[in-house]
């Protein structure tokens, strides 16, 4: 694993809504392994996990395979689901998209059912640069939340 992302609800350049996402980056050798482009796992909101590949020529999410598993299974579900692809791509999981919610709906019971995997109690750091770091990073997180909730009052 080489990063970690997520965003909430946005709009691309285009106009079409963006439900929320996160993303997980393999190491190069993985992506060797698997066509030599961007691979890597990708969460959506309203499909769950899925497995992406794509060629050094191929379009993003082009080869992409879903465990199935629900909007948000155990973790030790999707690692199994990454060493299944791993022995075999073309059968593990499968190529359909589920669908377990619409975008923009049901935000509030989404984000309870995120919040088991959110951090307990923040660490008390001792060194002041670490410390802001955390803070910063926590009011950005309580920002993200509060958006998500607005919008859900008020879809686009």
């Amino acid at each position: 694993m080489t990063g970690i992302q997520s965003c909430g609800p946005w709009r691309d350049t285009d106009g079409a809504y963006l439900d929320v996402e996160a993303a997980i980056s393999f190491t190069q050798a993985f992506q060797d392994q698997h066509g030599g482009g961007d691979c890597g796992l990708h969460w959506a909101g309203t499909s769950g996990w899925c497995l992406y590949t794509a060629g050094k020529e191929d379009r993003y999410l082009s080869g992409v395979r879903w465990p199935g598993a629900g909007l948000l299974p155990e973790p030790r579900l999707v690692a199994a689901f990454v060493d299944a692809f791993r022995l075999d791509p073309a059968k593990s999981g499968s190529s359909e998209q589920p669908s377990y919610r619409q975008e923009v709906q049901d935000f509030p019971m989404l984000l309870d059912s995120l919040a088991p995997y959110l951090p307990g109690q923040p660490c008390l750091f001792e060194e002041p640069q670490i410390r802001f770091a955390d803070l910063h990073r926590r009011a950005y997180e309580n920002r993200v939340r509060r958006a998500l909730v607005s919008r859900a009052a008020a879809p686009p």
